[in-house]
């Protein structure tokens, strides 16, 4: 999965083979084709994999006990981090290539909505309930 990865965000999914992914990884070609029928359903599994390690890691701060101030400030570099992780790129790249290619928009659609819905879900889970006033430390208005 790394190979793949790192293949997609140094070549781009246009130019990502198989084959490249084999050697890179010292796999051979039918082990791969093994686990995975295409090409799409490769870099997919790659990138799910990927999302989910920024997603964990992402939403691994213990905020508990900080004021809501303190988890937006925590979650919102958090965020920052995964934007301008590879994966981002890999996933815009991905995007665009899915727009003319079929297949690859039939396959890699449901994995982004499920790794997005999920780290809504995660955001979700640290974030008060109720939009009432911020914690009373937190009162000060903004600078």
């Amino acid at each position: 999965m790394d190979a793949a990865f790192a293949t997609l965000v140094e070549t781009g999914y246009a130019s990502l083979t198989r084959r490249g992914v084999c050697e890179r990884a010292g796999l051979s070609l039918g082990a791969q084709q093994h686990h995975f029928p295409s090409k799409a359903a490769l870099v997919t599994a790659a990138v799910g994999q990927l999302f989910e390690r920024v997603t964990t890691h992402a939403l691994s701060t213990p905020i508990a006990t900080m004021s809501q101030r303190e988890t937006a400030l925590v979650l919102l570099d958090r965020i920052w981090e995964a934007h301008n992780h590879p994966l981002s790129y890999a996933v815009i790249d991905l995007l665009v290539a899915a727009r003319t290619d079929e297949n690859l928009a039939h396959t890699v659609r449901p994995a982004i909505d499920l790794a997005l819905a999920s780290a809504i879900q995660g955001v979700d889970s640290y974030c008060p309930t109720s939009h009432g006033p911020p914690d009373s430390q937190d009162s000060s208005p903004p600078p």
